[in-house]
């Protein structure tokens, strides 16, 4: 997929190359889930992906359950994000 126009990935993994991307100071987006928890991707697994999600990335995902997340590191790096100092919008009183 195309990176978006102004956009900078600062997070990506095999499966999604546009993970997290920043906006310079003004915008920060997350395309993964990382607040779902095993239990809750497998009842998506088991419910909502097959016939929709193409296999070998259903079988990564169960490959990957019960490693490491990093929620809290992810967290704190849009915590850290939004309390940065902005500059004022352009047209703004």
């Amino acid at each position: 997929m195309a990176l978006p126009e102004g956009a900078e990935v600062i997070g990506r993994n095999d499966t999604c190359e546009n993970a997290v991307l920043v906006y310079g100071n003004r915008a920060y987006s997350v395309q993964p889930h990382p607040e779902f928890d095993d239990a809750f991707v497998q009842g998506l697994m088991d419910t909502r992906a097959k016939g929709v999600v193409p296999q070998d990335l259903l079988d990564g995902a169960a490959a990957r359950m019960g490693g490491a997340r990093n929620s809290d590191g992810l967290a704190d790096r849009i915590e850290a994000f939004f309390k940065q100092p902005r500059g004022q919008a352009k047209g703004a009183a």
